[in-house]
């Protein structure tokens, strides 16, 4: 067993948003590196981005959105009125399972979601066994089991203004939200579940990025993730 350590950005001090400590790494079965934050805060930017720099025959990622919670019976009204920002909107006894059959070198078959219809699709992607998977959701780090199941923990830290201009953005134009149901929503449900449940879960983390104030972080990660066997 071997350590990843993440250094601060250079010419700059050591802060909350950008602390340094070794971590476990190396498993015998795979790297499970799970990304929380707020939405919108840039979780999957950085997934994409380890995942697309080391390439797909060594890293996969999987959004825990696919994981929402399938209500068959429910109405499209009534679906719209569910709370999706808060932890139990997630199959979270699924997702580990997934985790659990993926760490003993099982295939597994990740559901998608259809953020049009609140339905889960009826097609899946089927995830086989690489060298590291990374796990990224809002919720990624509220869950004690979950957690356990994760070599690394990174919280994404960005500035509410700005997650919110990306939310308005990303809803209106690829998920068919108007703009007056992306505020209701932010201001009833988003703000509220964030606060209640995905900002207290930073103090979970191994790594918080502060991602406004420090842009190396992605390569510094990558470059630890290189040069350790």
């Amino acid at each position: 067993m071997t350590s990843l350590e993440i250094p601060p950005a250079p010419a700059c001090a050591p802060s909350p948003n950008s602390r340094s400590r070794p971590l476990p790494f190396a498993p015998p079965h795979g790297l499970i590196i799970g990304i929380a934050g707020g939405s919108a805060s840039g979780k999957s930017l950085l997934a994409a981005h380890l995942a697309e720099v080391l390439g797909p025959a060594h890293c996969a990622v999987i959004a825990q959105d696919r994981y929402y919670r399938d209500h068959p019976n429910l109405s499209p009204a009534d679906l719209r009125q569910l709370d999706y920002d808060h932890p139990n909107a997630i199959e979270s006894a699924l997702l580990l399972n997934h985790l659990q059959l993926w760490r003993l070198g099982r295939e597994v078959e990740v559901p998608h979601y259809d953020y049009a219809t609140h339905r889960r699709a009826p097609h899946v992607t089927r995830l086989k066994p690489i060298p590291i998977l990374v796990i990224e959701g809002l919720f990624v780090l509220t869950d004690a089991r979950l957690r356990r199941a994760l070599d690394l923990k990174i919280f994404v830290h960005t500035a509410s203004d700005l997650r919110l201009l990306r939310r308005i953005k990303r809803d209106t134009t690829e998920r068919g939200q108007s703009l007056a149901e992306v505020l209701e929503r932010y201001e009833t449900r988003v703000r509220p579940g964030h606060e209640r449940h995905v900002a207290p879960s930073r103090r979970h983390a191994d790594l918080v990025w502060d991602q406004g104030n420090d842009e190396s972080f992605p390569d510094r990660l990558l470059a630890r993730l290189r040069q350790t066997p």
